[in-house]
Formats: structure tokens, sequence, C-alpha cells
């Protein structure tokens, strides 16, 4: 009989190749007449190493490509091309991406255990997908700029996160009872702010309350642009930046390039 050195799986003596994971079978004469241990030369016989899988050269290689992203993000020039990319495409690929490793894993277990390997085996190499899978989504995100415009990357992201933040019900209510000001320099201190939006803003960005609408504005931004959300009433369509994406009737989240 034969064993596969990678899965364990057994075969017979005329088989070649393992089905599973295509790894070559050691000869039967090589494990015959390969020495014990306790023989009194005290030499071994090598036995020819297994190829490496798929998923340790894919492993290696989402490492070494991101180190390389790093290093390189510290350049000048270069580094700007790298690190931009990654601003806009970061909240949808923090979001997406947890979203596909939550898939992989138990996926990449469960196909590592029927390949014959151990409980630790199987975990490592879940492991391994996992990264494999949201450093692709990554990769495909960053290059995904130079084709639709950052902004919309970005504002898709942010919708994201201030769907699953962001209450609106509660800072319509906050609203209610502040004062508010027409003064565009007069914002609200960020330990006054309805703890959604706290959330939902990152901890970044001024918060302004209308007087007389109490649309409550949160404005945030810098030299690329400016992002924000905005709660008002229902039935309010959105007035606010160049582009804009619904949260839900009378709030939504903005983008101007301007």
């Amino acid at each position: 009989m034969k064993k596969c050195p990678y899965c364990g799986r057994e075969y017979s003596d005329e088989i070649s190749i393992c089905a599973l994971d295509h790894t070559p079978l050691p000869s039967v004469n090589l494990i015959a007449d390969r020495p014990s241990s306790g023989s009194n030369d005290g030499k071994t016989e090598a036995t020819p190493s297994a190829p490496k899988p798929l998923e340790n050269k894919l492993f290696r290689l989402t490492i070494i490509i991101y180190a390389i992203l790093l290093i390189v993000s510290f350049g000048p020039l270069v580094g700007l091309i790298v690190s931009i990319p990654f601003f806009c495409t970061g909240l949808l690929w923090c979001y997406s991406g947890l979203l596909a490793v939550f898939i992989t894993l138990p996926i990449a277990f469960v196909l590592a255990k029927r390949r014959g390997k151990t409980l630790i085996d199987a975990t490592l190499s879940s492991f391994r997908w996992s990264v494999i899978v949201f450093g692709a989504l990554g990769l495909m995100m960053w290059a995904s700029v130079f084709v639709i415009p950052g902004y919309k990357t970005f504002t898709l992201g942010y919708w994201i996160h201030a769907k699953i933040w962001l209450d609106e019900g509660q800072v319509r209510y906050w609203a209610a009872s502040q004062k508010g000001s027409r003064d565009m320099d007069e914002t609200i201190p960020y330990d006054q702010w309805p703890s959604s939006m706290r959330a939902a803003s990152m901890g970044y960005g001024s918060l302004r309350v209308d007087p007389n609408t109490k649309v409550v504005t949160l404005d945030d931004g810098g030299g690329f642009g400016h992002w924000g959300i905005v709660v008002a009433q229902k039935g309010s369509p959105p007035s606010f930046g160049s582009y804009a994406i619904l949260l839900q009737d009378g709030a939504w989240v903005w983008h101007d390039t301007h």
C-alpha cells in the first residue's frame, strides 16, 4: 500500500498520484528499502519532499505583496498612489472582507477535514485561505479605484458603516431638544452627540443642528473632499453634497468633491 505524504490517504501500489491533492506518491521500493532508525551504519535515505500545496504558495504571495505595498506606501509619490486607493476603499474592504472571511473560514475548514487533515492542520488551512481571500478582495478593490471614481467606493463603504451604526430615530429625537445655530463655525461638542452618531462618525467631523428645521449635519473631510451624514425629517429629499446615497427616508450619506 502507498500513503499520500500530504493528506494521508492510502492507495494501492499501482497508483502514483494522490487523487485529492495530486501529490506524487512515494514508490513502494523506496519505502521498503528505507533503513530503520536503528541500523548499524547510522545513515538515513532522504525521501522526496512533497510539493507545497497551492494554499501555502498563495498565502506567502499575499503576505509578500502586502509587505511590499506597506513599504512602498512610505515613499513620497508612489506612496500616494498606493495609499489613496486603500483609503477610498478601506471601509468597503473592511466590511465586505469580514463577510468573505466568515464565509471562507468554515468552508475551508470542512474541505480540509474531508481531505483527512487533523484539527490543527484544518484550522491553519482555513486561516490561510481566509487571509488569501481577504487579501485578494483588497487588491481588487484597490485596482477598482483606477476605473471607478474613488469617492463612489468610499461613499458606499461609508454608507455600509452608517447603515450598521446610525440610529436615525435617536438622532431626530436628540435634535428636537437642541437649540441649534446657523453659524457654520458653531458646532455641537463631541461629548454631546447622540451615541449612534458618535459611532457612525468614527470620532471625526463636526456636527451642526439647524435651529428651524432641526436637520442634523455631520461634516467631515479635508483636502480630498468632504463627506458626512444628514438626518432630516422624513420625506426630505437629499440636498447636500454632489453625491449622496439614501440611508432611509430623510437620511443619507453624502460626498462633495468640490
